[in-house]
């Protein structure tokens, strides 16, 4: 996008394999307060997904750690939901009614939005695997942030769904970046699963007032050392854009959104490269 300029921020090398899934069930717990950091709770909505109709995808184990940041963060945010990726395709889709249906599962229903399944690109879109046959979420039809509960954070355990090496980052992501999310997690390359305890681990940081950001790559990166995470935030600068990158849980709902041509700068922190 013309007028977008790209900052990197790249912390630690390493090396290694792969991603996806679970749920069901819908949650509303209020939240006890067990830590140090007092914070507006945020509204949370978590959908999961380890195995595929027909086996179009792969299975894999990821169910552990979606049910163990839940298990934790449930304690100081408001958990509005726990599903799968069952017909979920609409409920990522700007304009669809399903994407502010809290009772649907849908992303801009809430304020942070956790997805765990395989991820992949292609030049201009990053996907998103359901659980049924051969159907995807593309990133091309988000645009979170802007309508319902407008989406904060947007987090995703999958593979290479936030690449950066080929240079088309903003061409993938920009689409959900304009309509205000204010923070993507994911990955620029493999992640893998078991190592259940990175989901309570990345709960447990942000609840202890770590920048989002940090706890993810910390979580994410120290349960695996082969795993490739990535945080993203955009700004109107890039002094701006690195604030922002370092939103913790309360500064997340009190900072102003960007959307659309308010963005000036689009930064990334990758570890194991980018």
């Amino acid at each position: 996008m013309p007028g977008i300029r790209y900052v990197r921020y790249i912390v630690h090398i390493a090396l290694r394999v792969v991603v996806a899934g679970l749920a069901i069930t819908t949650v509303f717990v209020t939240p006890s307060w067990a830590h140090d950091f007092p914070h507006t709770p945020l509204h949370v909505g978590v959908r999961c997904q380890a195995d595929f109709q027909n086996n179009w995808d792969p299975n894999w184990n990821n169910y552990g750690m979606c049910g163990n940041f839940i298990g934790t963060i449930r304690s100081t945010e408001w958990v509005d939901f726990y599903f799968n990726l069952h017909g979920a395709s609409l409920a990522f889709v700007t304009g669809n009614a399903a994407e502010t249906c809290n009772p649907c599962g849908g992303a801009d229903s809430v304020d942070f939005f956790l997805i765990a399944t395989h991820g992949g690109i292609d030049p201009t879109q990053s996907r998103y695997a359901m659980w049924d046959f051969q159907t995807r979420a593309w990133s091309g039809t988000m645009r979170f942030g802007a309508v319902g509960q407008q989406l904060k954070v947007f987090a995703t355990y999958s593979c290479d769904t936030l690449q950066t090496s080929d240079g088309h980052f903003w061409d993938r992501m920009g689409p959900a970046f304009r309509g205000g999310v204010k923070v993507l997690l994911g990955a620029h390359d493999l992640v893998y699963s078991g190592q259940d305890q990175k989901g309570t681990e990345f709960a447990s940081r942000m609840q202890d007032g770590e920048p989002i950001g940090q706890a993810w790559l910390e979580a994410v990166w120290y349960a695996d050392n082969s795993n490739h995470p990535s945080a993203s935030a955009t700004g109107v600068d890039a002094n701006d854009c690195f604030n922002r990158l370092a939103m913790n849980l309360e500064s997340v709902q009190t900072t102003l959104p960007l959307r659309d041509g308010q963005i000036g700068y689009v930064c990334w922190e990758g570890w194991n490269g980018d």
